[in-house]
This record gives C-alpha cells, structure tokens and sequence, in this order.
C-alpha cells in the first residue's frame, strides 16, 4: 500500500514539474503575446503632424506597387509580398515601392539599394504580432546605398504586444514634493518591460550610405525606433515619432558609429531617449563624428538629447541647434534636457548645444564622465575624455534638479571633464516643497550606470561641479523654488574656474 502512494506521489511530482516547465518553455518560446492596452497618459495627445509632414509622395520614379505582387490590406500577412516588390524594383534598377490604400500586416521587410519605400497618405506597414516573423527589425535594410523611406504613411510596431504590464498607471498629476528617489521609483513603476525575443528595432539601417528618411510617422514602437547603425550620409527630417511613453527601450532615432548625419525637424514623443548618439563595440570600431541636430522636438520620460551611454569609440563634432524637450502632460518630468557622456572609454568633444528649451525636464544639463567599462576591455580599462563643450543659450521651465558637470577619481587618478563654457543659462524651478537628504561627501559612482538621478542630492542648486579643469560660466541664471536651502553653485575639484 505504502509502496502504490509512494509511486502516486511520483507521479503527480513528476506532472507538476513537467507542467511548471512546460510553462516556462512557453513563456521564453511563446512566438506572439497578448496586448497589454495603453492607458491615458501613455500616448501624447496632440501630436503635431501637420507641423512636421511636409511634403508628398514622390512620382518622378518607376513604381512598384505591392498590390501587384499579392500584397492585400485584408491578408493575414503581406511579407512575401512585399519583399518580392523591393526584389523586383532593386534588380531592375531601383525606384519607388509604393504601399498604398490600406494597412498591411508584416514581418521584417528587407529593403535593397536603390529602393525607395514610400508609404502614402492613409496607408500603413503594421508589424505582425508573431516573433518569429522578424529578423531584428520591421524595416531593415544592410550595406544598401541609395535607400528611401518617405510617407506621409505610417510604420507601426505594434508595441503593445511585446511588453508586460505595468505596475502602475500613468501619473497625471505633479508630485507634491519633489524628492529624486521618489521621482525614479515612480518612474520605473510605471515602465512596461519588453517581453524575450521582441525585434531589436522598428527601423533598422546597417551599414547604409546615402540614406534619406523624410516626410514620414514611426508610430507604437516595440524597441529602438529608428536605428542608424554605421551609416554614412544620412539625412532624417520631417518625421514623427509617437511611441508610448512607458515602453522601455523605445528610443527615438539612435545614431550608432554613423558618421555625417543630419536630423532636422522632427518631432518625437517616446519612453526612453528621444534622439541619442552612441558608439558601442563592433568588430570593427571607428570613431563618429559631423551630427547635426537641428529644429527638434522631443517629448520623453528619460533623456531627450543624449550622447551616450555606449560609448567605446570616440565621438567628436555634434551640434545640438534650435531644438525643445518636455514633458508637459505626465509625471516626473524627463531624465534630462542635454546629457553628455563618456562612460566605456571614448573621448567625447567638440560638442556645441545652442538654443535649447526645456519645460518640465527634471535636470537641464548633465555631463558625466566615468569609468563603467561596459565591454569589459583591458585596452579601455580607463576613463575617456570629455573636452570643448559648449553650452549655450538654454532655457528651462519647471526644473526639479541642478544641472551637473563631473569627472571622476578611480582607482586614486582624477580624470576631468576639460574646457566647459556655459553661456546664457536661465533656469526656473517648478514651485513645490522639496525633500533633501544631505550627505557629508557624495560618492564617485565610477564604475556605475551615469544618469543625473544616481548622484540623489547634491549640494547646490544650480550647478554642481566636480572633477572638471577650465569651466567658463557667463551669465548663468537659476531661480530655485521657495523651500530651497542649498547654495546656488557648489564646486569640488574645478580647476581654471571663470564665473562672470
């Protein structure tokens, strides 16, 4: 008797752990999630697209009209269908692939030299919920010259159905004392995390050159938007990004190891950086430089003009030009207005930021540079460079945190940030009580993650400076809230100080 529920008992462990396995071998396998549905203040309400769409559909070209090779606004998916018009249109030379009258379900769709993907207005690519329909991304296009994407149409991701739930909704209402460690756990709790196996990105151009991306809305994004990947002469404008605000990863346009790019005129609202230059590891590295980023609107939750956090190779000659971030609709406000990193080892220089408003952006101005060594390289086992950075004509409205500029001492050696001019800098506080925990020394963070909120509270105000050789501040204006107790600006370790 003992012997037949001893083997009972067997049996019914052995099905409970075959079931829990069975449900973890479908939870990393699943090849399509359920929808996790946005909430109001997920999405921007009143995005500008008659603003920021100029122009029409091209017709000067040969077309290839997917409808003519299967494609079906009503088919349960149109890749096939679509991937035979760009084969057909780049083998016979190139032209324009026209996407019209409908919105068409699909998997990745490769885009070849000297192809055009228009997408007209009205008409829409919208991403299959199914993983194992992608390779990387929705639009993707490697070592391709002469490429296109133009609309006024849509690209949509579909976002929804590659991420988890949130653990809260989206807060309207301001925080009625501002604390930053309240701000980041309030922030991250509303964040819907992407699920295992989502695509890398919406769009995805590698290794591209002379590429044009205009008159165009990258909508619901379910990762990185639009991901220039080593490219060459790029020219992104006239475009709208509206993703949700709270998917992680959900980048605006990322400007990786590319070189003499041009973005202009495009208006983003997203949940993670708007527009980020970086430079991580690849197989063959090689430095960036000559970015232009001009007449640009970025709405986010994080960074909305950023350089970094990847940063192995070195990174040189950006101009950040008439451009505005905010939040204006949800709480906290962004990460930052302007970040400037150097985090793996790059040198980072010759960066000029010039008129430049913020409204509801938690901290205007961060610049950091550390030692975090994401790679994991013995040649870049040291801090980097940041140099010849000019920041000037910035106005910000209902800030919460002082603007901070910091090198970093590691392993006994001081490694500064070097030649900073702050010019025109008129800075207002939103008006709140305010909970400040002070410390009698605040930490180097070397090696850590570098974002403004890591350093918590810092003794000033205004401008909080470490670690840095020849700072020229020139009519630098900060008004705090009323509760305020710090002093406006806080030195420790600044070298060749002019404050006119």
């Amino acid at each position: 008797m003992k012997k037949k529920k001893i083997i009972a008992l067997v049996l019914v462990l052995v099905i409970v752990i075959a079931c829990a396995a069975g449900g973890l071998y479908w939870y990393f396998t699943k090849d399509s999630g359920e929808a996790v549905p946005a909430q109001e203040g997920d999405f921007y309400a009143d995005i500008p697209y008659s603003q920021y769409l100029i122009g029409t559909s091209p017709t000067d070209e040969k077309i290839y009209d997917i409808r003519d090779y299967g494609a079906d606004a009503n088919a349960e998916l149109n890749t096939e269908a679509i991937n035979k018009a760009i084969d057909d249109c780049a083998a016979k030379g190139g032209g324009i692939v026209l996407v019209s009258e409908g919105a068409y379900c699909s998997g990745t769709i490769n885009l070849k030299s000297n192809v055009t993907l228009c997408i007209s207005e009205g008409a829409s690519i919208v991403a299959s919920h199914y993983l194992s329909d992608y390779s990387g991304a929705l639009i993707k296009a490697e070592n391709a010259e002469n490429i296109k994407i133009t609309g006024p149409g849509k690209i949509c991701g579909e976002g929804e159905y590659f991420v988890t739930a949130p653990k809260k909704s989206p807060l309207l209402e301001p925080l009625e004392v501002s604390d930053v460690r309240t701000m980041k756990s309030e922030y991250r709790a509303r964040i819907r995390f992407g699920i295992e196996g989502r695509p890398d990105a919406l769009v995805w151009l590698r290794g591209c050159e002379d590429v044009t991306v205009d008159n165009i809305v990258l909508e619901n994004s379910m990762n990185w938007t639009l991901k220039l990947d080593r490219c060459d002469n790029v020219r992104v404008m006239n475009m709208v990004i509206n993703n949700n605000r709270h998917v992680a990863n959900t980048d605006g346009i990322d400007i990786v190891g590319s070189n003499k790019v041009k973005v202009d005129h495009c208006f983003i609202s997203t949940g993670d950086d708007g527009i980020v230059i970086k430079n991580g590891r690849d197989e063959n590295p090689r430095a960036m430089s000559d970015i232009k980023i001009t007449d640009c609107e970025v709405i986010t939750c994080t960074n909305a003009f950023k350089i970094g956090t990847e940063t192995y190779s070195d990174i040189s000659d950006v101009t950040i030009e008439d451009c505005k971030a905010s939040l204006p609709d949800i709480y906290p406000g962004s990460v930052s207005g302007v970040s400037i990193e150097s985090a793996d080892g790059s040198v980072v220089s010759n960066i000029t930021v010039r008129n430049l408003e913020t409204d509801q952006v938690t901290c205007p101005v961060f610049i950091r540079l550390c030692n975090r060594n994401m790679f994991d390289d013995d040649a870049k086992d040291m801090a980097g460079k940041i140099e010849n950075v000019v920041i000037e004509n910035v106005t910000s409205k209902n800030a919460e945190l002082p603007m901070i500029i910091s090198g970093v001492k590691d392993n006994g050696e001081v490694n500064y940030i070097e030649n900073v001019t702050m010019k025109n800098i008129n800075v207002t506080y939103r008006e709140s009580e305010e909970n400040i925990v002070w410390r009698p020394f605040i930490p180097e963070y070397a090696s850590t993650y570098p974002e403004n909120w890591r350093f918590k509270d810092v003794p000033a105000y205004g401008l909080w400076a470490r670690h840095v050789d020849t700072l020229v501040l020139e009519n630098v204006n900060v008004t705090p809230r009323t509760a305020n107790e710090r002093e406006k600006f806080v030195y420790d370790d600044v070298l060749n100080l002019s404050d006119k």
